[in-house]
C-alpha cells in the first residue's frame, strides 16, 4: 500500500515539476518586456523554471529507485526531498509576505510613503516635465493640433532627436536615485502594459515612445495589479504543492525503513518442508 503511495508521490512531483517549468516560461514568454528590464522578476521566474526541472529529475530518480528497489537510492531520493520541500516553504512563505505588504503599496495612492514608489514617481515627474519640453525637444510625428493636445511643446519631426527620456541629455544630470533602473523597469511598464505616469497618468508616453500614442492608465495601478495577481497564483499553487511534497516526502520516508513483512503461509510451508527432510535423514 504505501509503495503505491510512493509511486503516486513520485508521479505528482514530476508532473508539479512540469507545472512549473510551464507557468514560469508562459510568464517569462507574456512579459517579455518586464523580464529584460527587471532583473528581479527575470531571476524569480529563472528560479521557478530551473526548480521546475530539478523536480523532473529528482522524480525520475524516485522512480528508478523505488522500480530497482535500491535502497540507498531511495535515501538520496528522500534527502532531495527534503531539500525541495524546505524550498517550496521558503517560496510559500515570501508569497504570504508579499500577499500581505502589498496593500500599503497600494494604499499609497499619492506616492509619499513607500521609498520605491516615491523614487518612480519623482522620477516620472522630472522626466514628464523635460521630454518634449523645453529642456529636450523631442522628436514628435504629429500635427501642432496634436501636439498642443497632449501638452508637447517643443518637438521637431527629425529621428535624429530623442523619442524618450533616457535620449535627452538633460536626462543624464537628474539627481535621483537608481534613475537608470528606474527608468528602464518605467520603460518596461509602458511598453507591457501601455500605460504611462507613476501615481498620475502622462499624456504621452516618456520612458517607452513618445510616438507611440495616448496611455489612458497609470503605470503603478497595473503593475501591482499585475503582481497581485501573479502573487496569488504562485501562493495557491506553492500551498498545494508543499503539502503534495510533505505528503510524498512522509511515504517515502515510511517504505524506505518499514521492515519486510514476511509472507505467513511461505513460513509454514517451509517449515513442513523442513520437518519432512529431517524426519527423512532420522530414518536412514
Amino acid at each position: 500500500m504505501i509503495q503505491k503511495l510512493v509511486n503516486i508521490g513520485t508521479n505528482l512531483l514530476f508532473l508539479l515539476g512540469i507545472f512549473w517549468v510551464i507557468f514560469s516560461s508562459v510568464i517569462f514568454s507574456q512579459y517579455m518586456e518586464m523580464s529584460e528590464y527587471f532583473s528581479f522578476f527575470s531571476g524569480a521566474l529563472l528560479i521557478g523554471i530551473f526548480f521546475g526541472i530539478a523536480l523532473i529529475i529528482w522524480a525520475l530518480l524516485g522512480m528508478i529507485a523505488i522500480c530497482k528497489k535500491l535502497n540507498y537510492l531511495l535515501i538520496a531520493y528522500n534527502l532531495g526531498m527534503f531539500v525541495f520541500f524546505l524550498l517550496q516553504v521558503a517560496i510559500l512563505i515570501l508569497s504570504i509576505f508579499a500577499a500581505s505588504s502589498i496593500n500599503s503599496y497600494k494604499n499609497d495612492t499619492s506616492c509619499t510613503k513607500q521609498s520605491f514608489l516615491i523614487e518612480l514617481a519623482e522620477l516620472n515627474a522630472v522626466s514628464y516635465q523635460t521630454l518634449c519640453q523645453n529642456d529636450c525637444q523631442c522628436h514628435f510625428e504629429g500635427n501642432k493640433a496634436q501636439a498642443q493636445n497632449l501638452g508637447i511643446k517643443n518637438y521637431i519631426n527629425n529621428e535624429l532627436y530623442p523619442q524618450k527620456i533616457q535620449e535627452c541629455q538633460a536626462f543624464n544630470f537628474f539627481d535621483l536615485q537608481d534613475k537608470d533602473e528606474n527608468s528602464n523597469f518605467l520603460q518596461a511598464l509602458e511598453e507591457t502594459f501601455y500605460c504611462s505616469g507613476f501615481c498620475s497618468i502622462n499624456s504621452y508616453y516618456v520612458f517607452s515612445n513618445v510616438n507611440d500614442g495616448i496611455p489612458n492608465k497609470d503605470c503603478k495601478q497595473e503593475a501591482l495589479e499585475f503582481f497581485e495577481k501573479n502573487n496569488n497564483i504562485t501562493l495557491i499553487c506553492s500551498s498545494i504543492v508543499t503539502f503534495l511534497m510533505a505528503l510524498s516526502f512522509i511515504f517515502s520516508v515510511l517504505w524506505c525503513f518499514q521492515k519486510p513483512q514476511l509472507n505467513y503461509g511461505y513460513q509454514k510451508e517451509n517449515s513442513i518442508r523442513k520437518n519432512v527432510e529431517m524426519q527423512y535423514i532420522n530414518t536412514q
